[in-house]
């Protein structure tokens, strides 16, 4: 399973958290939330600083040729 760090800082904090193992993310209405390898979540704050590393948009494009059932060519 391919994996990526997420870096976020939360509003009025000073220090950068750095997460490892994350294979999701998303937003709902008053938080974001990481998904580890292992199935265990983390919400923080909607309007906290983030920075995904590369690694992010190989996940996003190996489950979208999943779901799709043939590879995603990049335009």
């Amino acid at each position: 399973m391919i994996s990526y760090t997420v870096t976020y800082r939360a509003p009025g904090k000073v220090f950068w958290r750095k997460v490892k193992g994350v294979y999701g993310d998303g937003i709902e209405k008053s938080f974001r939330f990481l998904t580890l390898e292992d199935d265990t979540q983390i919400h923080f704050p909607i309007n906290s600083e983030v920075i995904f590393s590369p690694n992010r948009m190989r996940v996003i494009e190996k489950n979208m040729s999943r779901d799709a059932g043939q590879p995603i060519q990049k335009v």
